[in-house]
């Protein structure tokens, strides 16, 4: 099975060196496939590959852009061959309900599920990124977090990669109170989930998607049915069923 990154943020700046490092020796390295969907609505979309690429080039890696920024890429037999280019694909960060409704049902998501299957690769995604990976996404929480925009919280079903929900940026969240919100929100839709927050410059890594190992300077949180918060910090690892 391909190891899985789930980074609360921080993708392709300083912070991520020595995660990036550690993934990039930890398999036979071809090229890293840079994927700035989630931002695809933004004007300068383009900024996520270019930052990616010079970050990979720092610690001696080559990366390069998939410029898929709509449904319509998602289907593009030109796009699909360059998951033959590479063993190691990034999602950054962004919208993920944007990302989530461009990539589900489509033939790219079905040959990288199929890649998914070997022991030599890795898909890492940020933020947004890491939000779709999960069993579900809950969609505006970022806008919650951090704009006026207050609109209600609510869940869709993700890729299912990871059997929890993750919640990124999770030292950001600025009060105690707004945590119960998103929690309980959460937990009273989907009493059965668990709940991961994951703080800034901070991921998760996995390869059997029981077992997990934080990376970076952050802390992670586990939240359950009961709203009992557990937290781990650099090196450490827990379980998830």
């Amino acid at each position: 099975m391909a190891k899985l990154l789930f980074a609360g943020s921080g993708e392709f700046t300083d912070s991520m060196n020595d995660i990036d490092s550690y993934l990039c020796s930890s398999i036979n390295l071809t090229k890293i496939m840079i994927i700035p969907t989630a931002a695809g609505k933004e004007k300068d979309f383009h900024k996520w590959i270019d930052n990616g690429i010079s970050h990979f080039k720092k610690i001696g890696k080559e990366a390069f852009g998939g410029d898929l920024i709509s449904r319509e890429d998602y289907f593009k037999d030109e796009y699909i061959a360059l998951l033959d280019k590479t063993n190691f694909i990034y999602f950054s960060g962004g919208d993920p309900e944007y990302l989530l409704s461009c990539i589900e049902n489509t033939p790219f998501l079905e040959k990288l599920l199929s890649k998914l299957k070997e022991k030599d690769f890795i898909l890492a995604g940020s933020s947004a990124g890491a939000m779709i990976m999960g069993s579900y996404t809950p969609v505006n929480i970022l806008n919650r977090i951090f704009s006026s925009n207050k609109k209600g919280v609510f869940i869709r079903e993700a890729l299912d990669l990871g059997h929890f929900i993750v919640i990124p940026h999770f030292n950001k969240i600025p009060k105690i109170l707004e945590l119960k919100y998103i929690s309980e929100r959460i937990i009273n839709s989907l009493p059965d989930i668990t709940i991961v927050g994951i703080d800034e410059d901070t991921a998760i890594l996995t390869e059997n998607n029981t077992e997990f190992k934080v990376l970076g300077k952050g802390s992670v949180y586990i939240i359950n049915g009961n709203a009992k918060i557990i937290s781990y910090k650099n090196y450490e690892i827990f379980n998830i069923k």
